[in-house]
């Protein structure tokens, strides 16, 4: 199965992966390493990780792929509602982490989170984001603007 640029973005998001798994709270983490690119939502190897996780969905989708579900006409279906509206998720999504921080799910806000405060918080962010947006996409003004 061809991947775009073959195995270097799956070889390149697990070596992220593991980097951010070790490096999150980690005392012994390097204090140039912590400077450089701190584990969080802007930091350098966030950022590429996210460009790699792209790239490697990418690759496996196609007739062929893993991901071969989601060429099928249900899948592209669905890929196109989720598509259209990722816009409004982009922009919506940090008020909603907001107000979910603030409301105490997940656990109490607090400046160091555990993982598990943080995969709750995760899952009702994405879940309340999209359902927010697919809702107000129904709307003819606001579905030109989403």
């Amino acid at each position: 199965m061809a991947t775009v640029g073959g195995d270097l973005p799956h070889l390149g998001a697990a070596g992220l992966v593991v980097l951010n798994a070790w490096q999150w709270r980690n005392p012994d983490a390097p204090d140039w390493l912590q400077t450089l690119s701190p584990v969080g939502y802007y930091s350098a190897t966030g950022t590429l990780l996210a460009c790699l996780v792209y790239l490697t969905f990418q690759g496996h989708v196609s007739p062929r792929g893993l991901l071969r579900v989601l060429t099928r006409p249900l899948g592209v279906r669905l890929g196109r509602l989720l598509g259209d509206a990722t816009l409004g998720v982009f922009g919506l999504h940090l008020t909603v982490l907001y107000v979910v921080q603030r409301s105490g799910i997940g656990g109490p806000l607090r400046a160091s989170p555990t993982t598990h405060d943080m995969l709750i918080r995760l899952l009702v962010v994405i879940a309340v984001t999209w359902l927010i947006v697919l809702v107000l996409r129904r709307i003819p003004y606001v579905r030109a603007v989403l």
